[in-house]
């Protein structure tokens, strides 16, 4: 009876295990790049629901720290998971679609810091608003930014309109919808944290050994090349794009074997980025280009 008894205990453990898990494998793309591990999650949830799922699942909402990470995130966003810009269309965020980041500023206004695992704590990297808003922004030891307005040189966002934009999410387009006035696509913007928004989880390398992490294996050589590459994966039908650093495409092509030769001799030296993807996972590799 007692062993009858344990078997029961564990299947409704073991059951509610699986039905409790806050995103489905449906609703996820897998990617890696520069040493991490990252989930872009396909259902939609409040930035501190997503915050739970992040930490359920061994991560936390992404931190970025660069614009080669930002790049390669909206590159895995738009190009990797094809999320469209107007999957949920946010009145109070411009009439577009987000993805919610890591960054906050609910403990304290004005104080925005990374914390995406909603403890309260976290790296402070930017001050005040900007030019839509107080215009008293600036960031915390040049740490990096893309607020709404970036790329023009003028820093707009956050505002924190109507007083209850207090989380970050990472635009699909420009706002508001049919402009660029506050902000560009791939651009952030301050929301209220009970938009329902899909969202980034980042792994650090060791966090994520609670389930399995299904991404690609694929390797680039010579990196750093003097212009040709060879591709080694271990799939067999797949895309590549390569982008340069404000985001190009220079280069994208369908493969069919698992190991592809690509020329990029008419291209001058630098960074890029180089983004291998099924649809379902993918792999984004960093690749200097030295001749």
């Amino acid at each position: 009876m007692k062993t009858v008894l344990l078997i029961i205990i564990l299947l409704i453990v073991f059951t509610n295990n699986i039905f409790s898990q806050c995103a489905e494998e449906n609703t996820l793309y897998s990617f890696t790049f520069d040493g991490k591990s990252y989930e872009i999650v396909q259902k939609a949830m409040t930035w501190a629901d997503a915050a739970d799922c992040a930490v359920e699942r061994g991560g936390y909402l992404t931190i970025i720290n660069s614009s080669e990470e930002q790049n390669a995130l909206y590159d895995a966003i738009v190009n990797g998971a094809k999320i469209p810009w107007n999957y949920t269309q946010l009145p109070t965020g411009g009439g577009i679609g987000y993805l919610w980041i890591g960054a906050t500023d609910q403990i304290e206004e004005g104080k925005w810091i990374w914390d995406g695992k909603n403890e309260g704590v976290g790296i402070h990297f930017w001050t005040g608003e900007g030019t839509a808003g107080k215009g008293d922004g600036n960031a915390v030891d040049n740490a990096y930014h893309n607020w709404g307005g970036k790329s023009t040189g003028t820093t707009k966002e956050p505002d924190n309109y109507g007083g209850s934009q207090h989380y970050a999410g990472l635009a699909l387009a420009g706002w508001p919808l049919g402009t660029t006035m506050l902000g560009i696509s791939g651009e952030w913007n301050d929301l209220n944290g009970n938009s329902q928004l899909y969202f980034i989880i980042e792994f650090d390398e060791t966090s994520h050994i609670n389930h399995e992490f299904d991404a690609i294996y694929a390797k680039i050589h010579p990196n750093p090349s003097s212009g040709a590459i060879a591709i080694s994966t271990d799939i067999s039908s797949y895309q590549v794009r390569v982008m340069n650093l404000n985001g190009q495409t220079i280069y994208s092509r369908n493969h069919s074997t698992s190991n592809a030769n690509i020329d990029l001799n008419g291209f001058p030296n630098g960074v890029y980025l180089v983004h291998i993807s099924d649809g379902k996972r993918g792999s984004i590799i960093k690749l200097i280009l030295d001749k």
